[in-house]
């Protein structure tokens, strides 16, 4: 089967969670992305972080408007956000800076 784009395989996501479910359980807003800082050092294949395009490198400048110099201020936003919800990401890739549409996933069990 050929691989979704990324915005289809995000929607497809969205439509298989229902928020309201998700609104009165205990789970902790997640995209899969690992930082040092704001910097991103691993990206967790499959995981919305992947799906946005979110890449090693990046520097995490804000999410959903709110600037994110340090990792807890990326950690304190990401867990602001409502699962099941997409937040923007605001990216310095090099010399650019890009936005992106994250979906705002239920950290998996840790088993």
């Amino acid at each position: 089967m050929a691989r979704l784009p990324r915005l289809a395989a995000a929607l497809l996501v969205t439509a298989l969670v229902a928020p309201e479910a998700l609104a009165a359980t205990p789970y902790t807003p997640w995209i899969g992305a690992k930082l040092r800082g704001n910097e991103v050092v691993a990206v967790i294949a499959t995981s919305p972080a992947e799906v946005a395009g979110l890449e090693v490198r990046d520097r995490i400048l804000s999410v959903d408007g709110a600037q994110t110099p340090r990792g807890a201020d990326v950690a304190r936003a990401i867990q602001a956000g409502e699962i099941g919800q997409f937040s923007v990401v605001r990216v310095q890739r090099g010399a650019k800076e890009l936005s992106l549409a994250v979906f705002v996933a239920a950290r998996p069990d840790r088993d």
